[in-house]
């Protein structure tokens, strides 16, 4: 073990074993040269005899002591610069096989192989081990060819922190890294969307129109973005996913991803850290620039197996052919030995019997002609529709994941009686409205939907009230600015009325569905009159936030429900700014106070 992984152990072990008591006993020495029968024979006094009992007692006690962190650290691997290797996923398959057509093992293939699983799996440890708050990393793959496409993590592309393993003594962190536990949870493939990896891939694909653009090209005030692992595992909107219950469970609360594009190769780097890691800290410019360098060297690394995997082809062709006529060389001067001898003659070089090397007639050199681009661009143009073709076809099976799981009867019923007490106030107070003016109602419908997201999916972005808010009210904006354009007709104005609403509502990240319904409802004038719009506005938010109010007193009622998750209504610019200036102040009374205690 060499010093630097000795030190990193020491760092982790507890005191009693940096102590300068061995408790393991070591080997003894081998019998020295010379010593009848190879035994050696030490008389050792009466001190001696207590000494080394008192040892060895001392020794047994520590070793009991330490039983538990042995066991623990056993799991560690060995030879990972003292980090954990996750175990490889089962449903990936065996790594590429290391033996011939005869069954003989191929050491040079097992060989590169280590290379490539040690080197990807040091570039993610190294990434993890010096980022601030990071307790574990993951590699996905985004491997277009298989069908349909899928992200697969690789044997090697996991790390655990090895204080963080020793420290959390769960059983979900052991279902994520123990093989064999019983209900060991493997890293499956994931389809875009399902999963952390997935999850945290979709939303990172959609900001960079497929990748195609660097992540520092991308206009965003925040480079990396951390995600909260219970609020994703928790979201009815999302596929259900054991594994990313496990994670939240085993203590690991924020998740970020980091994707690469390194000469074709696709992928996203999973950072998680603790549910207590300063946030503050976790979005420094330092942390977020070496996370975002760790991962284009990590990409790199996974990048690397292939052409290293065609070289020590190449390699072990070139090293056979050598090894052949060297062969050849050393068969040839026995013989020519042997001839000279029986002759008695001096060895004739010409007897050796090399077969000579046929000359080959020069060859003119040709011209260097580029390849023909357009003939290139030709063939991608003619073979990108086939081949979407497929991909587009493939999808049609399904992404395989888990279905939604049904809801436990508390958690129905309780949904009853709050969509119940709601829809009762909101049918009551559109009575009232009725019998006081006959032109201004609640729209029922859109309400009647936001129901089931306010009190099913209440942990839903779409479910919280800056999206309920923004979202209908850019919808109604949408569809009052189309009406009001003279001629345009009903069956055209309705369809992209919805259209743009849709759309705004996703770059706004305000994503609401009876938003969209609301686009229908004020593009027509036959829902809403010429001379009700202001009237029929101010009804849509009086339901909004009568909505709002009752999702709040009552979701709140129950333990296992959070509403809202955000409020949201706060501009980045103006948060940003407010952060500033609590650091600031921060600084600042740090600043007197190392001034008072100078001074004292």
């Amino acid at each position: 073990m060499s010093d630097d992984k000795q030190e990193e152990v020491n760092a982790v072990a507890p005191p009693h074993l940096n102590d300068e008591e061995d408790p393991h006993p070591q080997a003894a020495p081998a019998p020295a040269e010379g010593s009848e029968g190879g035994v050696s024979i030490t008389i050792l006094d009466d001190d001696e005899h207590d000494d080394n009992r008192k040892s060895a007692e001392s020794g047994k006690k520590t070793t009991l002591k330490s039983a538990r962190y042995q066991k623990t650290q056993s799991k560690l691997s060995a030879d990972m610069d003292s980090s954990v290797l996750l175990p490889p996923p089962k449903v990936f398959g065996s790594l590429p096989n290391t033996t011939d057509s005869q069954g003989n093992a191929n050491l040079l293939s097992a060989f590169h192989e280590k290379i490539d699983e040690d080197l990807l799996h040091r570039a993610v440890a190294d990434a993890g081990r010096w980022a601030f708050g990071i307790m574990a990393a993951e590699v996905w793959i985004y491997n277009e060819e298989s069908r349909p496409p899928r992200l697969f993590r690789p044997p090697s592309g996991g790390w655990i922190d090895p204080v963080f393993l020793v420290s959390q003594n769960t059983d979900a962190l052991e279902r994520l890294v123990d093989v064999d536990h019983p209900t060991y949870v493997a890293p499956r493939p994931q389809a875009p969307g399902e999963g952390l990896g997935g999850i945290l891939w979709a939303e990172i694909a959609h900001t960079q129109s497929g990748l195609s653009v660097s992540r520092r090209d991308v206009a965003s005030e925040k480079k990396i973005v951390w995600r909260d692992v219970r609020m994703l595992a928790n979201d009815p909107d999302r596929p259900t996913n054991e594994r990313i219950h496990l994670l939240a469970d085993a203590g690991l609360g924020w998740a970020a991803g980091v994707p690469f594009d390194i000469r074709g190769i696709k992928g996203i780097v999973v950072y998680m850290s603790r549910s207590s890691a300063d946030p503050k800290k976790l979005h420094e410019d330092e942390n977020v620039d070496y996370l975002e360098s760790s991962t284009d060297l990590i990409g790199a690394a996974y990048a690397l197996r292939g052409p290293r995997r065609v070289c020590i082809i190449k390699r072990r062709k070139d090293a056979k052919e050598a090894l052949k006529r060297a062969k050849i060389k050393v068969f040839a001067y026995i013989r020519a030995r042997a001839l000279a001898h029986e002759t008695g003659a001096p060895m004739d070089d010409t007897l050796i019997g090399i077969p000579a090397k046929e000359e080959e007639p020069p060859q003119k050199l040709e011209e260097y002609k580029p390849p023909n681009k357009c003939l290139t661009t030709l063939n991608e143009i003619a073979s990108g529709p086939i081949q979407g073709t497929k991909t587009w076809l493939c999808k049609f099976k399904g992404g395989h994941a888990q279905i939604e799981q049904r809801k436990p009867f508390p958690f129905a019923l309780f949904t009853f009686v709050a969509a119940f007490i709601t829809m009762l106030i909101l049918s009551l107070i559109n009575d009232a409205y009725i019998n006081n003016t006959a032109s201004r109602h609640l729209i029922m419908g859109p309400l009647g939907s936001l129901m089931t997201i306010a009190f099913v999916q209440q942990a839903a972005p779409a479910a919280q009230p800056r999206n309920i808010l923004i979202g209908q009210f850019v919808s109604i904006l949408i569809a009052i600015v189309l009406r009001s354009i003279p001629g345009f007709l009903v069956e055209f104005r309705t369809p992209l009325a919805v259209a743009l609403a849709a759309c705004s509502m996703a770059l706004m990240g305000t994503t609401h569905a009876p938003g969209s319904s609301l686009a229908v409802v004020f593009s027509s004038s036959a829902s809403v009159p010429d001379g009700q719009i202001q009237n029929m506005v101010a009804s849509v938010a009086v339901g909004d936030i009568v909505v709002i109010i009752m999702a709040t007193i009552l979701n709140n009622m129950n333990s296992k429900r959070q509403y809202p998750i955000y409020w949201g209504y706060i501009p980045t610019y103006i948060q940003k700014m407010i952060e500033q200036r609590q650091i600031k102040e921060n600084k600042d009374r740090d600043e007197d106070e190392d001034a008072k205690e100078k001074a004292l």
